[in-house]
């Protein structure tokens, strides 16, 4: 015969009061599994642009509008930072989050991050020359935190990092782009570099 659980109601200033049951471990990981499975995998993000002679205005999804310059207007007004600019700017701002919560995970006290980040391309393919590629031939990203860490800790965290950027972990995985990405302690000169070819 089963037995039916009823709430436990106890005297409470003259009334009644009810005690709701508190999950337990094994709900609790139930519902995370439950909010991951709903949650899609695969996530779209699109931007509109509006393109003008001397720059586009990029709005997101979000309705964030930001100013992408064109390259090859460099005597006009400042409208704004190049296509190049904001893309070695995206994979900074990418980065920053990912390692945030990567030493976090890792039990690492991270301060401030200054970074920067180099891209080389050809201008000749910018230009059209014929035997010319236009596209960025490497990249190069420096990290240097306020940290103590150890040169393992930084390696952890660099490998970490790379994993869960996406526009990081892309980029490693492009042939003929040399990524070369170097984290480095501020308060002990510890480092830690990984190169991609």
């Amino acid at each position: 015969m089963c037995k039916t659980q009823h709430p436990v109601w106890e005297p409470y200033g003259g009334k009644t009061k009810h005690h709701p049951q508190e999950p337990g471990p094994q709900q609790l990981a139930l519902q995370e599994q439950i909010r991951r499975f709903s949650t899609p995998h695969w996530q779209n993000v699109q931007v509109t642009g509006d393109g003008e002679p001397e720059s586009t205005i990029v709005k997101s999804e979000d309705s964030h509008t930001f100013t992408i310059r064109c390259p090859n207007k460099h005597e006009t007004r400042n409208e704004g930072a190049t296509p190049i600019a904001h893309f070695l700017g995206a994979i900074v701002s990418g980065s920053q989050a990912a390692l945030i919560s990567s030493a976090k995970d890792l039990n690492l006290q991270v301060g401030h991050v200054k970074w920067q980040a180099t891209g080389k391309y050809d201008l000749r393919g910018v230009r059209g020359e014929q035997g010319a590629v236009s596209q960025l031939k490497g990249i190069s990203i420096v990290a240097e935190l306020d940290s103590n860490a150890t040169a393992k800790q930084l390696d952890d965290l660099r490998r970490m990092v790379e994993v869960r950027s996406i526009l990081a972990n892309t980029m490693s995985n492009v042939q003929g782009l040399d990524f070369v990405v170097e984290y480095k302690s501020a308060f002990n000169f510890q480092s830690s570099m990984g190169t991609h070819m």
